[in-house]
C-alpha cells in the first residue's frame, strides 16, 4: 500500500481509512499492523451514528473552502494520534469539519494532495461540484 500511496491517489472511507492508519486493537487487547500511511492507533470505542453537515477546511480533492456536502457516519472505532491536533501532522491535515445535530463543528478526516482518508460515507448528490473535483485531480494525476 505504501508503494501505490507514493504513485496513486488513495480515498478511504471508514473502514478504509483504519487499514491505512499504524494498527488496530482488537478486542482482545492485541495490536494489529495495518499500512503505516497515516499516524495514528485504532481501537474499540463507542458508537458514533448520524447523517453529518460538512463544511471545507481547505481546498481539498473533494470539495473547497467553505463548500458544503451531506454524509453519515457509522462506527465503533476511536482513533488515537500522537500529535495534539488529532487529524493534523506534517503530511497530512483534516480537509473539513463535521457537526451534527445539536454539536458544533469539529475536525474530521484526513488529506493531502495524495490520499482523502474520512469516517465520512459521502452523499455526492449533495454537492454536485465534489465529484467534478475528484475526476478533475485524479485527471491531473494521470496525466502527469
Amino acid at each position: 500500500m505504501k508503494e501505490f500511496y507514493k504513485k496513486k491517489f488513495i480515498y478511504a472511507e471508514c473502514g478504509g481509512m483504519m487499514i491505512l492508519g499504524d494498527s488496530i486493537e482488537d478486542e482482545n487487547g492485541s495490536s494489529h499492523n495495518m499500512a503505516g500511511i497515516l499516524p495514528f492507533k485504532a481501537k474499540k470505542g463507542s458508537l458514533s451514528i448520524g447523517y453529518r453537515n460538512i463544511k471545507g477546511e481547505k481546498d481539498s480533492i473533494i470539495i473547497k473552502k467553505n463548500q458544503h456536502i451531506k454524509g453519515h457516519e457509522f462506527h465503533y472505532w476511536q482513533i488515537e494520534n500522537k500529535f495534539k491536533d488529532k487529524y493534523s501532522s506534517s503530511l497530512f491535515s483534516s480537509p473539513w469539519k463535521i457537526k451534527s445535530w445539536g454539536t458544533t463543528y469539529k475536525k474530521e478526516g484526513w488529506s493531502n494532495d495524495n490520499l482523502h482518508a474520512s469516517w465520512i460515507h459521502l452523499h455526492l448528490p449533495s454537492n454536485k461540484e465534489a465529484l467534478k473535483n475528484m475526476l478533475n485531480n485524479h485527471q491531473k494525476r494521470n496525466s502527469n
